[in-house]
């Protein structure tokens, strides 16, 4: 995962590149070594100045996915255009460092509804959720 992010006032815009391997129980049925990397354009909201504190955000992610099947030799490939809101908190952990707990919700806007993998179709959500926490340094 990487980000690049510039704000002023109460608006951060956000750049994301990540590139995921999925664990197996996040896929349906008995699919397994999922791959995902995802691209994304994001506009976040501070309701206090300095860009910390609560945030809330927006944007738009291109996801390239491959999922395989135990009982096939080739992985199947999907793309997704998926609309994110989420949000979270940053805690100032010095001048330069930060803490950022967050959440988010993805939806499959348009892209492939199926993967052919194999002799297997797999049908990927049309939406999911995820969180995490992320360390960050401020330039």
């Amino acid at each position: 995962y990487a980000s690049a992010w510039g704000g002023r006032d109460h608006v951060r815009l956000r750049a994301v590149a990540s590139d995921v391997n999925l664990p197996d129980f996040t896929l349906k049925g008995d699919f397994e070594e999922g791959e995902s990397r995802a691209y994304a354009g994001l506009i976040d909201y501070f309701p206090r100045t300095g860009l910390r504190g609560p945030w809330i955000g927006a944007g738009v992610e291109h996801w390239k996915n491959r999922v395989g099947h135990p009982a096939e030799t080739v992985k199947g490939e999907y793309t997704n255009w998926m609309f994110t809101v989420g949000g979270g908190w940053v805690f100032n952990l010095g001048r330069h460092v930060y803490l950022n707990p967050w959440a988010a919700g993805h939806v499959r806007m348009s892209g492939d509804d199926q993967a052919q993998v194999g002799s297997r179709i797999y049908e990927p959500p049309k939406g999911l959720a995820e969180a995490s926490i992320k360390l960050g340094l401020r330039f």
